[in-house]
């Protein structure tokens, strides 16, 4: 048993360095605004959302991998789980996108860009908003069941608990009593990294694809919007 799960957890590991290659092949050092509109703005910003989302997935899924390399497992989780959280931001702003395009309307759509992606802190007249991750991760595992449970595994490693300590770096034994302190977590719990690192980075990579021809949809309406008005203003 403890042969298969080494070669699962290999194989896995090729499968994980394979999705980062595509993820820092992918990587763009600029975007222009032609590629979606110049005349309106909201369809630039939301492709810089696709494009900073595929950076920051970048940047943390290398070092995520490498610690579970070196058998941290700890570190890396808790890059995995702030990587589970991207996807969700990118994958929730995307159906906003397809139904913001479908109504014609993007009131909606503006709302979740200026306030949950685009906001800032409270200083120099900007309101706090904190869009609560865990909505995003539920309305994500609406459509991928794994999705949350993942996330909560992944937590189960990364928050400080008692169990969640005790687990990662301690054993104890009642003859003699001790607590025997190592670092245990790698050995107990690889299987969630590989298991949520995989599907996560798919559903990210999809989601990245994907989302282009709604931005473009979108430029679209924007325009139309635009010129609907110059021409009301025009004839008024």
């Amino acid at each position: 048993m403890c042969n298969d799960s080494k070669q699962t957890n290999t194989d896995s590991l090729k499968e994980a360095d394979s999705l980062v290659q595509i993820l820092r092949d992918s990587l763009p050092s600029s975007v222009s605004p032609a590629v979606v509109s110049y005349i309106a703005k909201p369809p630039f910003s939301a492709l810089s959302i696709r494009e900073l989302s595929l950076h920051r997935m970048a940047n943390l899924a290398v070092p995520s991998l490498q610690f579970i390399k070196e058998k941290n497992l700890v570190p890396g989780a808790i890059l995995l789980r702030s990587m589970v959280e991207t996807t969700a931001i990118l994958y929730c702003f995307y159906k906003e996108l397809i139904e913001a395009n479908k109504r014609g309307n993007a009131n909606r759509l503006f709302h979740f860009m200026n306030k949950t992606l685009l906001g800032r802190s409270g200083f120099n007249g900007w309101n706090v908003y904190n869009h609560a991750i865990g909505k995003l991760i539920t309305q994500v595992a609406n459509d991928y069941e794994y999705f949350d449970s993942h996330y909560d595994n992944l937590s189960g490693i990364a928050h400080p608990t008692y169990d969640g300590l005790l687990d990662a770096y301690g054993t104890i034994t009642e003859n003699p009593p001790l607590l025997n302190l190592g670092n245990f977590a790698f050995e107990r719990k690889s299987r969630i990294y590989f298991d949520s690192f995989i599907p996560t980075v798919k559903l990210f990579i999809k989601t990245y694809t994907d989302i282009i021809e709604d931005i473009k949809r979108f430029a679209d309406l924007c325009e139309k919007n635009i010129l609907d008005k110059m021409n009301a203003k025009s004839k008024g």
